[in-house]
């Protein structure tokens, strides 16, 4: 099972207002395109903005799914990943030596 379905505990008193930090990126980011373009954004432009929605959001779920996977020391192995995986259940050999053996970069001797 992937942490997709995985529950979540209620949040608790945070440190930083995230609404500010949004909005103050939105302005930057209009601020951007309208020196890029011209113009901020404007409806009727001649461009389908749903499909660039959804391709920005295709794009947006790769990122969010690359950093998930980058903060993961190792992947929780799945029956139906047919992907070779080493005894410590790592996708790829990371071999150190430590007292003249090897060792996964992980942690686990082998």
């Amino acid at each position: 099972m992937s942490k997709a379905s995985e529950y979540q505990p209620d949040p608790k008193q945070g440190e930083q207002v995230v609404v500010d930090v949004v909005l103050a990126d939105i302005r930057e980011r209009a601020e951007t395109g309208k020196c890029k373009y011209g113009t901020y954004l404007e409806t009727n432009n001649g461009r389908n903005a749903l499909w660039d929605a959804y391709q920005e959001a295709i794009d947006l779920v790769m990122y969010l799914r690359q950093a998930l996977l980058e903060q993961e020391r190792h992947l929780t192995p799945r029956a139906a990943d047919a992907s070779p995986r080493y005894p410590c259940g790592c996708l790829v050999s990371a071999d150190i030596v430590v007292d003249g053996k090897n060792q996964c970069a992980c942690g686990l001797r082998r």
